[in-house]
């Protein structure tokens, strides 16, 4: 069995390239594999001759092709391995010009291999693995609006909100075509919480009921720290002292803080910013959890933290108190050297 030969054979190249001492034997198997892929390669492609014009020709037997060095001499010479070459020509026989090939689990399992085998997002490779699947999804709606929601989902899951912001800025922001309902939302439930995102004006009233927008504070500092809390969270509680001692390290009327209550109870409310001496400017709409600020920000549990520059761009998101200080600190002292 082929497949089965060639899980065998990557399963060793894994392994081997835990220690340089297994750099002979690593390329060895690297050869053994390419081989298997190749032989698998001509039977894929004899079906694909045979039963052209169908489904299993056209469609479902090229999802299992992978290109190898060997079948392009003309630019092999450019890669030093297997993996950086699959990273560029991977996607070379699929088509995504027919959505048919969403009617194939192959395609989502072509997508996880490519993935999770021929990327690395802490490179520059990363944005072009997304150039790679999405550059070529454009070609049809409906599997450029899956893969979207796709890269976007595997993103989320390993919280690499570069990642999804290159995706919504050079893709979704760009796009002339028409995404379905239910991803244009999933979407925009990423746009005001995702690090390098630009969040958007909102205004609530302080305990004097005088409205306040987050444009006003922008304009006044540097920076500002979007604090959701509440009077009856006791994460909250503790995070309420630490922005006190952050702020008095800091220091400089170049930060700020916005403090957005998450409550029902003014009174109770007013009364904990009184007794803790919370100093810095304190909003709510009073709607506890029904206010419309949770989906905006997509705030799972509280407190709830974004750090913002001056044009309202994400710096970061829920850092704990050393990382806040340490990216407070440098920002600002850094500047006034």
């Amino acid at each position: 069995n082929h497949q089965q030969q060639i899980k065998q054979f990557a399963e060793r190249v894994n392994t081997s390239r835990v220690d340089s001492f297994y750099k002979r034997e690593m390329e060895t198997i690297e050869d053994h594999l390419s081989y298997r892929y190749t032989q698998l390669n001509q039977v894929i492609f004899n079906i694909n001759n045979e039963y052209k014009g169908t489904f299993v020709g056209d469609i479902l037997s090229p999802m299992f092709i992978v290109p190898q060095m060997s079948e392009y001499p003309s630019v092999s010479q450019n890669y030093d391995n297997s993996v950086s070459f699959l990273h560029d020509h991977f996607w070379d026989l699929s088509d995504f010009k027919d959505q048919r090939v969403l009617n194939t689990p192959q395609f989502t399992n072509k997508l996880n291999e490519y993935i999770g085998s021929y990327s690395d997002f802490n490179s520059a490779k990363g944005t072009s693995t997304i150039d790679n699947v999405l550059a070529r999804a454009k070609a049809n709606p409906m599997v450029f609006d899956y893969c979207v929601r796709y890269l976007l989902n595997a993103f989320s899951e390993n919280k690499l909100d570069g990642m999804m912001s290159y995706i919504i800025k050079k893709y979704i922001d760009t796009y002339e075509g028409k995404l379905m309902d239910g991803t244009k939302a999933y979407v925009n439930s990423f746009r005001q919480f995702l690090v390098g995102m630009k969040v958007n004006d909102f205004s609530a009233n302080t305990p004097k009921g005088e409205a306040v927008a987050l444009s006003n504070l922008l304009a006044k500092h540097k920076a500002v720290l979007l604090y959701f809390w509440s009077s009856e969270d006791k994460g909250s509680t503790a995070m309420n002292n630490d922005l006190k001692q952050l702020l008095a390290a800091v220091n400089t009327p170049e930060f700020g803080i916005m403090g957005i209550g998450i409550e029902k109870d003014g009174i109770k409310w007013k009364n904990t910013i009184d007794q803790l001496g919370l100093s810095w400017v304190n909003v709510s709409d009073l709607k506890g959890v029904n206010s419309a600020l949770i989906p905006q920000f997509n705030i799972k549990k509280l407190p709830h933290l974004l750090l913002l520059r001056a044009d309202g761009t994400i710096v970061s998101r829920n850092p704990n108190m050393q990382q806040l200080m340490a990216i407070l600190l440098e920002a600002f002292q850094a500047k006034n050297k």
